[in-house]
């Protein structure tokens, strides 16, 4: 789960890439963030090129986001 922290502070790319990069399947990379409490949301206010940047930490772990 530390790596995946990591992961989500310094690369915000897509699961797939993410499930490649740490070597796990793109499944396992949902199940995990969702235990983190991290999603992905559109954001209406952000150019298309930067949308799929947009993550949403819930507030118990505001600690990824430093």
């Amino acid at each position: 789960m530390d790596k995946l922290a990591q992961d989500i502070a310094h690369y915000p790319a897509y699961q797939y890439e993410r499930a490649a990069r740490l070597g796990v399947s793109q499944s396992g990379i949902r199940w995990a963030l969702q235990r983190l409490g991290v999603s992905y949301k559109k954001n209406a206010c952000a150019p298309e090129s930067r949308r799929r940047e947009t993550i949403i930490i819930s507030r118990k772990n505001k600690s990824l986001s430093s």
